[in-house]
């Protein structure tokens, strides 16, 4: 309301501060306007009673605009107070309640999401009394949580009673943030929303009564729905709404494949809490990222987040539609996507029914036409429209979820596809919200590398909670077999606490692992002698899913293996990556193989990241352990994809060595070298990285028992060239007496082994002593350090020829 103002007035008899007097006395000038609205304007030599008494109703009527004024800023105190009060009580249920409770998710996403509006709504004040009301009934209805914690572990019914209120409070808070205009609604709504906004309050309020009187007189929360915000269906939109043979006709119009979701697995209590309540939050924000795309390696655990995603957003009536894709399915051919989703938006809303069934009435054509027409026709117009106009029996999100996209088909059938989702998916409305689970496939990176798409990019391998979650997996499966089998009179403390450890650590952040272990010994005649195996290093059926997983995604990585310079460059690049000490970057892969590669590694990699991780720093390492068994086993030796370990370390080893030769800084002496910081940062990554592990790539090597040329010429080379440039460096580093200890563990005590087969016995000896600081032979007894030095070249030379 705005408060009517004096602009100008003269003295009169009834005075107040706001009356201002300007001009002479004999003439008087009034004027009184509140906005855009003039209650009175004068321009007189006298002031008639009549004009008198109006100028006194009109200060009287400031007054109690004031007054309300006051009154609603005192209001709206109340009511941030209020919201900052829900807050902290979803707080308090959020750190008692058990996480392994039902209700723990709902309450950790409702804690987000009301965090996130009471921080939009910031300073704003004009809130009236009936918002008021439903914060007070919010209230009301979180008294629980005074004695929540004497009530843990909470019962079945008053979890369902919770839950209920949870996600009541969920909708209240899109719907507060709509009224004060910080959610979806797009302008040409907003009159619908006005016209139906008091009814809504009404209605929340209504719902958190009840709920607060269910819990009170300890009533089951059966039939309680989620109140939404009704915006009202128009007087036009009536008139069209389907009646069930329309709906029916509709169908048989977009002949929708059937998709079951009913059997599909979600997360187990405890596990992925953070990462759930972080994706829907981001899916629930009111901003312009209406895309979120959760990426990881095969086995994640992808899938059975975006079930709990769905899930949580069908109990809150949001989710619009929600396609899992299956390489083996008929649904999930890229032909077939749009139109599951259009029914599946159909079902949603009538709205949106009323839309398609007058596309599909004027074009019947419409299904058999261009992905992209049906995709602009079935799914971009009909959501613009509802949306545009507030036709929708709802505001904020819609939620669309696409898991396991890169199971859509193969590459070159979902081309299509991807270019319309590439080009299309940016005109949707922002309320539109997508969620796509798949591995990080070139194409779909591609699709989504767009610079018209603002994508919010979840990692999920390199989340930071993903061992947690599959130790709390290990210990709920676990604790479930325990109990199952009551007669094998197993401990409660079974498995053991290191066992559990060692579990997590034998998955590496694999779920696919951990839920096939945990499927094997529940299975298990003898669960406890079952689990001892698996610990013990025993291969199982666990290595089989991982052996089946690796070999479909090296076949379906849509590479030519009848291509050897492909091959070529795969067994270059997995061989650096398996036989390397990490971390091993693409700068150190394109470093150390050079020339021989005919592209950049990641023109190779980019077909891989199903196999592998890369972390933002850009270290790559394998997707789990036992990857470097699969490439490796010799039963594989014919596969395209085989590894030969022995020679693969082997030519990283040389490689190493020859790049240190070429590129390590020479003529260092110690008293040239004052900062070894300020020298290392001037190496390429390459060179770090050869010359930190040269010598573990050496004593690494197994010699032929009938001498090794090969090894003894890069050897060679390496000693008399750069091994002494390369000492002195890390001598003024590390300390001249700890470098010589560590050569003398390492390359010296390897040396004992294997240098008869390369140098020589004498030659062997020699260097033996030269590395450890010790003249050899009584002929370099009498010379220094550096002739030293250049004896024993020739004796290593001498001895790659047989002549020592």
């Amino acid at each position: 309301m705005s408060v009517p103002q004096v602009q100008v007035v003269s003295a009169i008899s009834h005075r107040d501060p706001q009356l201002q007097c300007f001009g002479d006395t004999t003439r008087h000038r009034v004027r009184i306007v509140a906005g855009s609205k003039v209650y009175m304007t004068k321009k007189s030599n006298r002031l008639s009673w009549h004009e008198t008494f109006t100028i006194t109703k009109i200060l009287d009527e400031i007054q109690l605009a004031r007054s309300t004024a006051e009154t609603n800023l005192a209001s709206a105190g109340d009511v941030l107070t209020g919201l900052q009060t829900i807050v902290g009580r979803l707080q308090t249920v959020m750190d008692v309640v058990d996480e392994a409770s039902q209700i723990h998710p709902v309450v950790s996403v409702a804690w987000t999401f009301m965090s996130s509006v009471v921080k939009a709504l910031g300073t704003q004040t004009e809130m009236d009394k009936k918002i008021a009301e439903l914060v007070t009934a919010m209230n009301d209805a979180y008294s629980f949580v005074d004695t929540v914690e004497s009530l843990n572990p909470l019962t079945r019914q008053l979890e369902e009673q919770i839950k209920a209120t949870l996600q009541q409070t969920i909708e209240c808070a899109m719907f507060i943030r709509e009224y004060f205009g910080n959610g979806f609604m797009e302008r040409t709504a907003i009159n619908a929303f006005d016209g139906q906004a008091s009814a809504s309050i009404e209605s929340f309020t209504k719902q958190f009564k009840y709920l607060q009187a269910a819990r009170t007189e300890s009533a089951i929360v059966h039939t309680m729905g989620i109140s939404k915000v009704i915006l009202g269906v128009t007087k036009a939109t009536q008139g069209y709404v389907l009646d069930l043979i329309r709906a029916q006709a509709l169908e048989l119009a977009l002949r929708p494949i059937d998709v079951n979701m009913a059997d599909r697995p979600s997360c187990l209590p405890q596990t992925r809490t953070v990462l759930v309540t972080d994706i829907s939050a981001r899916m629930m924000a009111a901003d312009e990222h209406n895309l979120v795309w959760v990426y990881g390696v095969a086995g994640c655990g992808k899938s059975t987040v975006a079930t709990s995603l769905a899930n949580f957003f069908r109990h809150q009536r949001r989710l619009g539609a929600f396609l899992s894709f299956d390489r083996e399915s008929q649904a999930s051919a890229p032909h077939h996507v749009v139109r599951i989703l259009a029914s599946q938006l159909a079902r949603f809303d009538h709205a949106i029914e009323h839309e398609l069934w007058q596309v599909v009435d004027q074009n019947p054509s419409i299904t058999l036409s261009t992905i992209a027409d049906q995709f602009r026709e079935l799914i971009f117009e009909p959501l613009r429209n509802v949306v545009s106009h507030g036709t929708l029996s709802m505001i904020g999100p819609i939620v669309i979820i696409l898991d396991g996209l890169d199971e859509c088909g193969t590459t070159a059938e979902r081309e299509q596809l991807f270019f319309t989702l590439k080009s299309q998916l940016p005109l949707l409305p922002k309320s539109v919200r997508i969620l796509i689970t798949s591995r990080a496939e070139v194409d779909i990176m591609r699709t989504l590398d767009n610079p018209d798409v603002d994508v919010q990019r979840v990692d999920m391998n390199a989340y930071p909670d993903t061992d947690q979650d599959i130790e709390a997996f290990f210990r709920v499966r676990l604790e479930a077999i325990r109990t199952k089998n009551q007669y094998l009179d197993l401990p409660e403390s079974w498995p053991e606490e290191e066992e559990i450890v060692s579990l997590v650590e034998h998955a590496a952040g694999l779920f696919v692992w951990a839920s096939t272990i945990c499927h094997m010994i529940e299975v298990a005649h003898d669960p406890d002698g079952r689990l001892q195996s698996v610990l013990e290093g025993e291969r199982s059926a666990a290595d089989t899913v991982m052996d089946t997983l690796y070999e479909t995604s090296l076949r379906k990585s849509d590479c030519d293996w009848t291509d050897e310079t492909f091959v070529h460059s795969f067994r270059s690049i997995f061989g650096v990556i398996l036989m390397g000490e990490s971390p091993i970057t693409t700068a150190v892969i394109d470093g150390l193989l050079g020339k021989s590669l005919p592209a950049l590694s990641m023109h190779t990699i980019q077909h891989f990241h199903v196999l592998l991780s890369i972390s933002p720093e850009g270290a790559i390492s394998t997707l789990h352990p036992s990857l470097y068994r699969f490439l490796t086993d010799d039963d594989r030796r014919d596969a395209k994809w085989y590894i030969d370990p022995i020679w693969h370390r082997r030519q990283l080893t040389f490689r190493c060595l020859n790049y240190v030769q070429k590129r390590f800084p020479r003529r260092r002496t110690l008293a040239e070298v004052t900062d070894f910081h300020k020298l290392c940062e001037g190496m390429s990554d390459p060179l770090k990285h050869a010359s930190s592990h040269w010598m573990d790539y050496v004593t690494l090597l197994e010699c032929k028992t009938d001498g090794d040329p090969v090894l003894h010429k890069h050897l060679s080379r390496f000693f008399m060239g750069a091994f002494e440039d390369w000492y002195n460096v890390h001598a003024i580093y590390w300390g001249e007496a700890i470098l010589l200890s560590y050569l003398d563990q390492t390359l010296v005590r390897w040396l004992m082994v294997n240098g008869k087969k390369i140098l020589g016995e004498t030659g062997s000896v020699v260097v033996h002593h030269w590395l450890r600081g010790i003249n050899a032979t009584r002929d370099l007894r009498s010379l220094d350090h550096a002739d030293q030095a250049s004896a024993v070249k020739v004796i290593i030379v001498s001895a790659g020829t047989g002549e020592v």
